[in-house]
């Protein structure tokens, strides 16, 4: 085991500096440990180090193993991208002279190749396919690509282009090992796009969302080009991390899980929040790919929502650890601030037209702020009083630097018309104009101007919705934008309607202002839910139903505020990203802890078809948190806290 002293240790002996904002040694006194054994990973608390494998850092996102070759994803607290390392070595993935992408799957081979996705949001605006180093495949840039397997002889990949159905793809490797080019299709999904696949045998075991009615897991025979039921139960199945031991050695390990709605609601919530990004290693990073704004936002909140709920301390420890790093990644303290970039906020780099520029961009800032205010008001006294006053005094600074940039003719904030952005000098999209208004509404010092200015944004934007059978609609611009580009109130009202995304946005920080909305306007966001829900797994783009249809359109975040009874349902199962950030806030935000909890685990092995090895139920959030068979969650204090408030349950 290589001890953490202030920097990360590497088996080959490659020291990675700079590993944290919190000081922490061996003989730190230990309160809390979470321990996931399936994965071989540990964090201790205070410290907040995460100990996988035989790595040990603040920051560690993977430690895997391929043959005789390591894979190591790391982090320094407030760096733009994660350190790659390969045996040790540090490999190179930007960014480069054309700015920074978005990186995603990513997979070492037994031969210690490296290949992962990235997304270029600007510049280029592609998807792609990158192995060491070289770029060898690319698509356009609303393709989702996911690498399924990468071996000595092929990669194989999980693609689906815009208005596509989803395919399985095949890349052989050439003589030198690089990807060739020409792929061969070797599955396409007719229905929807697949949720988790693992490779079992000569073919593979696949979850298809849409499909549950006919099984809950499926074995694809490439060969024979058959989809067969492998496991049909009542509730879900997922790949969960169980220890492998006994009969569980002999295949692919699954688990379903049913029971009540609180019961699954609680259950997706916390095995999103402890078993997806364990430890909170992401909240390392800047804002420079967006994962403060768009990922430790929603994971901060929902960790703050189940302490709330729950009374498990083990939540605000990861809380506090989130708050911290965030802080700690701030442009100030890194030394990125500039007349455009407050030194109290968190730049992007992925937004921007001029490759290396960076973007503090008022809808990014707006997330992490309303975030850290939330997150550390959910864990009361467990955040600590120092603390409390940083991010008093940063919601503060960032109201004052945004400040130019409201119109006072408009009533609205325009994007700065300093910034590189496409749409510099505009009025700002209602998801920026609703989720500033929470911030400045929500200041310490927040005075009676600051909450009317807020409550006539929040006015304004209810104003130019559109009442319809079947549920509020609204655009993603506001009315003035179009009328400043030339659009006649005619042809204004021909314009697209806002996607489903950008308007959970917006609802997240709309709920705080519940006073200025009217029965009939809450109704009519539940009214439009319930549409949106009835289009199955794959709804439609826009709140009307226009638009390409996919898995990322399904409803998450703000919309759990509204929530119908039809959302809470189709919750109370894996939903189309169920490990995605806004997600796990969603399950969090929907678990309510007084409504009767009843939860169902079944753990299988499969090959081509499943057998059951075990079964369990849990009647209460704390027989699972004690007893699951995933993780375990020890305190040097006793929890009388989680006692009482399990009193109530």
């Amino acid at each position: 085991m290589h001890q953490f002293l202030g920097h990360l240790v590497l088996g080959a002996g490659v020291l990675l500096t700079g590993a944290g904002v919190q000081t922490a040694t061996a003989a730190d006194p230990v309160s809390s440990v979470l321990t996931v054994p399936g994965r071989n990973t540990s964090v201790v608390f205070p410290s907040g180090v995460i100990t996988n494998k035989d790595i040990q850092d603040p920051c560690v996102e993977t430690v895997s193993r391929s043959g005789a070759h390591e894979l190591v994803v790391t982090r320094t607290v407030g760096a733009d991208q994660a350190q790659v390392y390969v045996d040790g070595s540090l490999r190179d993935i930007g960014p480069d002279e054309n700015g920074l992408a978005r990186i995603g799957s990513m997979r070492l081979a037994r031969d210690g190749s490296l290949v992962h996705v990235r997304t270029w949001k600007s510049g280029a605006r592609q998807v792609e396919l990158v192995q060491d180093n070289a770029v060898m495949l690319t698509w356009p840039v609303a393709t989702s690509v996911r690498v399924v397997q990468f071996d000595l002889s092929k990669l194989v990949l999980l693609v689906r282009q815009k208005n596509e159905t989803a395919r399985l793809v095949r890349y052989d490797r050439g003589p030198d090992g690089g990807i060739l080019p020409e792929g061969e299709a070797l599955f396409e999904f007719a229905t929807c796009s697949p949720g988790s696949i693992r490779k079992s045998g000569a073919g593979y075991l696949v979850q298809i969302p849409c499909e549950t009615e006919t099984a809950d897991l499926f074995y694809l025979d490439v060969e024979k080009q058959t989809l067969e039921a492998a496991l049909n139960v009542s509730g879900d199945v997922r790949f969960d991390p169980v220890p492998r031991t006994g009969r569980l050695r002999e295949g692919v390990v699954a688990v379903s899980a049913d029971g009540s709605d609180a019961g699954l609601h609680f259950f997706y919530a916390v095995t999103g929040a402890l078993l997806g990004q364990t430890g909170e290693p992401k909240s390392c990073a800047s804002d420079a790919e967006g994962l403060q704004s768009w990922n430790q936002s929603y994971r901060l909140e929902a960790l703050s929502d189940l302490y709330r709920k729950t009374g498990q301390k083990i939540f605000a420890d990861l809380a506090v650890k989130s708050i911290r790093n965030t802080l700690g990644a701030q442009d100030g303290p890194n030394g990125r601030s500039s007349p455009q970039n407050p030194d109290c906020g968190w730049s992007s780099l992925v937004y921007s037209s001029v490759p290396g520029e960076r973007l503090s961009l008022m809808i990014n800032q707006a997330m992490i702020g309303n975030a850290l205010h939330r997150g550390c008001d959910g864990i009361g006294g467990h955040c600590p009083a120092e603390l409390q006053d940083e991010i008093s005094t940063v919601r503060q600074c960032l109201a004052a630097a945004f400040e130019p940039d409201f119109d006072h003719k408009a009533g609205l904030y325009r994007i700065s018309p300093e910034s590189g952005f496409r749409f510099a000098g505009e009025l700002a999209p209602w998801n920026w104009q609703i989720s500033f208004a929470a911030l400045i509404a929500g200041a310490v010092d927040a005075e009676a101007g600051d909450h009317a200015r807020a409550n006539r944004i929040v006015e304004l934007f209810l104003s130019e919705w559109q009442p319809a059978p079947d549920g509020a609609l609204w655009r993603y611009w506001p009315n003035g934008y179009f009328r400043e580009n030339g659009k006649s109130d005619a042809q204004i009202k021909k314009q697209r309607y806002e996607d489903t995304g950008h308007a959970g946005i917006t609802l997240q920080s709309l709920k705080d202002f519940a006073t200025v909305q009217t029965r009939a306007q809450r109704e009519g966001v539940a009214k439009r839910l319930d549409t949106i829900v009835a289009e199955g797994a794959e709804p439609a783009r826009d709140l009307d139903g226009s638009g390409p249809k996919g898995p990322r359109w399904f409803p998450a975040g703000g919309w759990s505020s509204y929530a119908s009874g039809s959302f809470e349902k189709a919750y109370a199962r894996a939903v189309p990203g169920n490990m995605s950030a806004d997600s796990i806030y969603t399950y969090a935000s929907l678990f309510d802890p007084e409504e009767e909890f009843d939860l169902n685990l079944r753990v299988f092995v499969c090959q081509q078809s499943c057998e059951e090895v075990r079964a369990m139920n849990f009647d209460s959030a704390a027989a699972f948190l004690d007893e699951n068979p995933f993780f375990s969650i020890q305190h040097s204090e006793k929890r009388a806290q989680m006692v009482k408030n399990q009193d109530r349950m």
